[in-house]
């Protein structure tokens, strides 16, 4: 895979990149308006071996944390940082689904692959997205036509897909905390959301239901993350406080993404949208993790056995599937 030019985006002062991207028009005639998309993480397992030392403190780790100013890595630092890291112009092992989709985002088929990748560039968010809207950096300008349009003309159709969907639209309002070099707080402000970011977080999901797919065609059972449906304590009280801002929701309808959508779309833009995305977050129930083998959610650690090396210190996406 080191001919194709997959690239990472991630925050501007991230250490180690975990995953990588690409996308390119699918040269099918029977697929007009398709893309191919290769979503690609480190793959861990070729360094970490069962039952290994390394294995064993990962297991007792669990995982890594991380801090305003730093992180405490699950593995150790050569490898986190460096050959579990995706770097531009190295070569790294990697393990990568192909995804091919139609012009509504709608999937066809997926394959698992593992390989060796080189990235050829790490670009933050910011950076993608003023490439994208006419002012690219020196980084980003020679991807600009070959990599990057096609990520957003790829995810333009992935989008589609999730509209006719419906998921839950809950925006989050991310802060950044900046210390000093005491370690102090200086300032917490807000991050901007941008669009690079949704990029990276669709494309996450796409790869967690193919994971998720692949293990139910394997009858290999997996821990998911699961959220029922709100209790109804909760959601009456979210229609009284509705109510307080002469937003009447109806007892009689039946609960769904599409309705607390409708709540949210009805003050997105006013001077209480935030508010409101807080008050039907919080109406929700809280998610937890489940064994179970049909559902469609998060890749677990575990989901690599069914491909040769198996280990305790897999790397995963975590994310929601709406």
């Amino acid at each position: 895979m080191r001919a194709i030019p997959l690239i990472t985006i991630d925050p501007s002062d991230a250490r180690d990149h975990d995953d990588a991207v690409f996308a390119e028009a699918d040269d099918d005639p029977e697929n007009p308006g398709g893309w191919h998309i290769i979503i690609a993480i480190a793959d861990v397992a070729h360094y970490v071996r069962p039952g290994s030392a390394l294995d064993h403190d990962a297991r007792l780790r669990g995982n890594s944390a991380y801090f305003p100013d730093r992180v405490v890595p699950m593995l150790p630092e050569s490898l986190s940082t460096d050959l579990c890291s995706l770097k531009p112009g190295v070569d790294r092992a990697c393990f990568a689904v192909h995804i091919w989709i139609d012009r509504h985002g709608v999937k066809r088929r997926h394959r698992f692959v593992r390989g060796l990748m080189r990235s050829v560039a790490n670009i933050a968010y910011e950076d993608v997205q003023s490439a994208i809207d006419g002012a690219p950096t020196s980084v980003a300008s020679p991807l600009l036509d070959d990599v990057l349009k096609p990520l957003y003309a790829a995810h333009d159709a992935l989008d589609q897909a999730r509209m006719a969907r419906a998921p839950l639209d809950i925006q989050s309002d991310e802060k950044k905390i900046l210390l000093d070099d005491a370690g102090e707080i200086v300032e917490i402000i807000p991050k901007t959301p941008l669009r690079a970011h949704r990029v990276i977080e669709d494309l996450m999901i796409s790869a967690n239901v193919c994971a998720a797919e692949t293990l139910e065609a394997k009858h290999v059972p997996c821990m998911y993350r699961v959220h029922e449906e709100p209790a109804l304590d909760k959601v009456e009280a979210l229609r009284e406080f509705l109510q307080s801002l002469d937003f009447n929701l109806a007892r009689a309808q039946t609960l769904s993404p599409a309705l607390f959508n409708k709540v949210l779309d009805r003050f997105r833009e006013t001077p209480h949208a935030m508010l409101i995305n807080q008050v039907v977050l919080r109406s929700q129930t809280q998610a937890y993790y489940s064994l179970i083998i049909k559902a469609i959610s998060g890749w677990l650690w575990h989901a690599m056995r069914i491909l040769p090396r198996p280990s305790a210190a897999m790397p995963i996406f975590w994310c929601i599937v709406g």
